[in-house]
């Protein structure tokens, strides 16, 4: 069983891979070579970020003058969430307080725990419109 203190720190991201039961192919959210951190404080707060590592930058280094098409683009290319988090069995709960979109704002996300030291999976199952399982693993590694 997980204990809060085996999750506290900094971990990178190593892999989000995406698997379906309708057959198609395995995705990667932000591509194959994603990056990001997921940080636990002792406090109960969490942070975690997860970005293409090939992202553009704008053509202005002030963003809010930047061409929409620019700001679509960096908004696609980034996921970021933040708030509290709690253990329940075996399933880490990040109750969401801040988010690039803000739909999450509100939410609990629930993720299954699979724990191997400096290794920590994250696994999320979701069901599509069209019935398919979609299950998200997120990979992550202390650094």
């Amino acid at each position: 069983m997980v204990k809060p203190e085996d999750l506290l720190g900094t971990w990178k991201l190593e892999s989000w891979e995406i698997t379906y039961s309708d057959g198609r192919p395995t995705t990667y959210p932000f591509g194959e070579t994603s990056v990001g951190l997921i940080l636990y404080t002792p406090d109960g707060y969490m942070s975690a970020t997860i970005s293409r590592s090939d992202r553009t930058p704008m053509s202005n280094p002030n963003v809010r003058r930047a061409p929409q098409g620019e700001k679509a683009d960096s908004f696609d290319s980034y996921f970021h969430y933040s708030g509290t988090w709690r253990i329940e069995g075996n399933e880490v709960i990040h109750t969401v307080q801040h988010a690039l979109d803000p739909f999450f704002v509100g939410t609990d996300q629930v993720r299954e725990m699979d724990y191997r030291g400096d290794v920590l999976v994250l696994a999320a199952n979701i069901t599509t419109a069209s019935g398919a399982k979609m299950h998200n693993q997120i990979t992550w590694r202390r650094p």
